[in-house]
């Protein structure tokens, strides 16, 4: 088994395509990031990526490596309250049930309803978030495969 590493340089302003996550081999790989996977799991679909958003290689050519990251706050309840205004139902039902301990809805709770009780259990302080599940809250980072609150 032989392992590759991919880049996702859809964050770097020398790329043409706009930032993106992409699924490689079955893995999310989100703008600025990079995993390592069995090179036989990639198509040719990935490779014709390869320099306008993906980059194979263990370390990024200088030109794109020397691109300072921007470092981004956490949402605020206003970004958060508009994305959760653009999500299904059952989008928010299983967000919902990814708090601890888990909000409730009531029974007839539009989506709109729903979405506000949802916003305020997210920034009460006395609920858990799953951060997988939250990641979009960008209140986490990932450090060798484990989230940790910025």
């Amino acid at each position: 088994m032989a392992l590759t590493r991919v880049f996702n340089i859809t964050n770097r302003e020398e790329v043409a395509n706009p930032p993106r996550a992409y699924l490689i081999a079955r893995q999310l790989i989100r703008p600025g990031k990079f995993i390592e996977v069995d090179t036989s799991l990639l198509s040719a679909k990935d490779f014709a990526l390869h320099g306008s958003a993906l980059w194979f290689g263990l370390a990024l050519p200088k030109e794109l490596s020397v691109q300072v990251q921007k470092v981004v706050a956490p949402m605020t309840k206003e970004e958060a309250e508009k994305k959760l205004s653009t999500l299904s139902t059952d989008e928010l039902s299983s967000l919902a049930s990814s708090v601890v301990p888990p909000v409730v809805f009531p029974v007839k709770a539009s989506p709109a309803f729903q979405a506000k009780i949802l916003l305020t259990a997210m920034f009460s302080g006395s609920r858990q978030l799953d951060p997988e599940k939250f990641f979009w809250l960008r209140r986490w980072k990932i450090v060798d495969g484990n989230f940790v609150e910025v």
